[in-house]
């Protein structure tokens, strides 16, 4: 059935707007006739569309009347039938009652951990943090779980500024997403594997075919395609990290500086006394003091943030008589050209950009 025949069975009562009613709250889910009467209510309103490709867009009145059900559908296959090139996880941000906010997530080249992420969109609207989810389609990486943190996009802390429309009072966004569990096994760039459905189809140094009859069949290295072959896709060769020959950069991917912007205190733990320090191993010049109330800690100042992290580092205070604090330190993300001198030792990391940032 093509997407015309699709079409035939979905109302147009089924596409949906957002926008903020006059007292700056976000509404969800308004018909096209109630957008109408919202924009003779207040002429000039801003309504927001997500298509079926998951793209938010930011339309007027009459963008909104020209929206067609065939926007509800996928612009292409739901369901890739072709092997998927094995790639870093993406990152699904939703609830909260908000919308629009996407990420990358930051791949350890070290340790093959998830140790940070790139806000592309911080979203907006959110009344409470939304859920985030880490999909990779592969299989190869597990373990890893995050946590999305919300606060006004006022400025601060290389946060934008997104102002709401109707207050004009700084929106609730994502501010920043915690690596709760790093995991294991991610990859951060394709390593010329392809798969799908959480598992690997096809590794590195094996071919595949499409058969005359359209079917995918695995070629082991050594062994020749059949007569019934299509087309043959011969094996990939498996790139080197260090191998920038046969592993030339993409223009899906960019560079980043990791320095620490926060920590947070998971266990305050017990007994730490006034002059207690923190140790950061590596600490690639990071300087953090520890904020101690009674005898736990209640947070961490960041007097230097250090620069050029490729792993999580480890965050310890060293005390004689305090046990217990730990911690989960949460990296920002630095454009490698506004800093004026890298540090030596200082690592560039590269993110394999999964949601149209480049």
């Amino acid at each position: 059935m093509s997407l015309l025949d699709l079409q035939k069975f979905i109302p147009r009562s089924s596409v949906k707007v957002s926008y903020y009613d006059t007292d700056g709250t976000l509404v969800k889910d308004a018909t096209q006739d109630q957008a109408l009467e919202v924009e003779k209510l207040n002429p000039g309103t801003k309504f927001f569309h997500r298509n079926g490709n998951g793209s938010l867009s930011e339309l007027g009145i009459n963008q909104v009347i020209n929206l067609d059900p065939k926007n509800l559908l996928p612009q292409g296959p739901p369901c890739p039938t072709s092997p998927q090139s094995c790639g870093p996880p993406k990152v699904k941000i939703f609830g909260g009652n908000g919308l629009g906010a996407i990420a990358n997530a930051i791949i350890s080249p070290n340790s093959n951990s998830i140790i940070g992420f790139d806000i592309v969109d911080p979203g907006r609207g959110f009344l409470s943090p939304p859920y985030v989810e880490l999909i990779d389609e592969c299989g190869k990486g597990q373990g890893a779980a995050a946590t999305a943190i919300i606060g006004p996009l006022d400025g601060r802390n290389g946060n934008p500024t997104v102002l709401n429309p109707v207050t004009n009072n700084p929106e609730i966004g994502v501010i920043s997403v915690v690596a709760d569990t790093p995991g294991d096994g991610y990859i951060d760039r394709p390593d010329g594997s392809f798969g799908g459905n959480e598992t690997v189809w096809a590794e590195p140094d094996e071919g595949y075919i499409i058969t005359t009859d359209g079917t995918y069949v695995v070629v082991p290295e050594g062994v020749n395609p059949p007569d019934n072959t299509a087309i043959y896709f011969p094996p990939r060769v498996t790139p080197d990290r260090d191998d920038t020959q046969n592993f030339p950069q993409t223009s899906q991917q960019y560079p980043v500086i990791l320095e620490i912007g926060d920590v947070i205190v998971s266990d305050p733990g017990f007994g730490y006394e006034p002059g207690d320090t923190i140790s950061v191993t590596p600490d690639n010049g990071a300087v953090l003091e520890p904020i101690i109330v009674g005898d736990s800690v209640t947070g961490v100042r960041i007097k230097e943030p250090g620069v050029g992290f490729n792993d999580i580092p480890t965050i310890e205070v060293v005390s004689d008589t305090g046990y217990n604090a730990e911690f989960k330190p949460v990296f920002r993300v630095v454009d490698p050209e506004t800093i004026d001198e890298i540090p030596d030792g200082a690592q560039i990391i590269q993110v394999i950009d999964c949601v149209g940032k480049v």
